[in-house]
């Protein structure tokens, strides 16, 4: 019998098909049966085991034994139900405790109760104390509390009538002949000389009508109306530093300027009769005369009578106590100065 060559290769592709098509009938086989298997095994009833966890439980069931316990609630003032920040919320003779907040509310968590009550403090009340009951641990409490109203004694409140720069002026005075300059056979010290004139309640036209200041008119350019209650036009100003140096005997006097400034009117004649005006001051006298008229000083022997004093500061320096005292006139008129010392 004579086989071709393509029959054989035809005959082996049929067998080839076969085979795997009787694998995978073997494969669904297998696993339908696995199938059916499982879901016998699964439809057979488990055994049923008794709970035995609620017959023999050891969680308690009373709240106040609890393991976590949370207290929470509101201080409050008994009459405006008002909300107390920052009470104190403390077990007794524990440190167990909590803060209320702003509006007087508080959170308390602690593991178990140290006690069953609860004291409360707040500031400008009476201590309270609460009672710690199953409910408290269910929902929040509430504590009002008692304000502390202490009777104080009478106090009875005088004013001194005197008044304490009139008062340090008397022990000035009295001090007067041991701080007096003059007493010293030699002395020195550094003088600050401020000579100012000015013009007051004159018009620009009756300025221009004196020759000698016709030619400086505009100076009214320059009205000072901030350092004065009344407006005043600033003619001539000089101001010097110098120390001065005192003999008493024989008699010597010397003064070394070491700075000086001039400005404003530029008049020979004016400013030697302002040169003039200068004169040695000493407040310990009674009078000081300037424009041949008598100043009373303000450490006069009765300078209470004219002048008003007021302590504007005091400071410590090197141990010492210091004083700031401003004085003026007590009447407009009188030939008194305004200043400080």
């Amino acid at each position: 019998m004579y086989v071709t060559h393509n029959a054989v290769h035809s005959l082996f592709r049929v067998l080839k098909k076969l085979m795997r098509l009787y694998l995978y009938v073997c494969v669904c086989v297998l696993f339908c049966a696995f199938s059916a298997k499982a879901q016998r095994v699964d439809s057979v009833p488990k055994p049923t085991v008794p709970d035995t966890t609620k017959a023999y439980s050891t969680q308690p069931n009373d709240p106040l034994t609890a393991k976590h316990i949370t207290l929470t609630g509101k201080v409050e003032d008994n009459n405006t139900l008002e909300g107390l920040s920052f009470a104190v919320v403390i077990f007794p003779h524990t440190i167990i405790g909590a803060t209320t907040d702003i509006d007087g509310f508080f959170t308390l968590t602690i593991d178990s109760l140290p006690s069953d009550t609860l004291s409360i403090q707040a500031m400008g009340y009476k201590n309270a104390y609460y009672k710690i009951t199953a409910s408290a641990l269910s929902r929040p409490i509430t504590i009002e509390m008692e304000r502390n109203l202490s009777e104080l004694k009478e106090v009875t409140v005088r004013s001194s009538s005197v008044d304490p720069a009139q008062a340090l002026m008397k022990r000035i005075i009295a001090r007067k002949p041991a701080n007096n300059p003059d007493r010293f056979e030699n002395y020195s010290y550094e003088v600050h000389t401020r000579l100012e004139a000015d013009l007051q309640r004159m018009s620009k036209e009756q300025f221009l009508k004196i020759p000698l200041l016709k030619n400086y008119s505009f100076i009214f350019d320059n009205i000072d109306s901030v350092s004065d209650t009344k407006p005043f036009l600033p003619l001539y100003l000089t101001e010097t530093i110098s120390d001065f140096y005192y003999r008493k005997s024989p008699l010597k006097q010397r003064e070394i300027i070491k700075a000086s400034i001039v400005k404003g009117l530029n008049n020979e004649n004016f400013v030697k009769y302002l040169n003039t005006l200068y004169v040695k001051l000493n407040i310990y006298n009674n009078y000081i005369s300037i424009f041949n008229k008598k100043f009373i000083s303000p450490l006069h022997g009765s300078s209470g009578l004219y002048y008003k004093y007021t302590i504007q500061d005091t400071a410590y320096r090197n141990g010492h106590r210091l004083f700031h005292v401003r004085f003026s006139p007590r009447r407009v008129g009188e030939y008194c100065f305004v200043g400080d010392f």
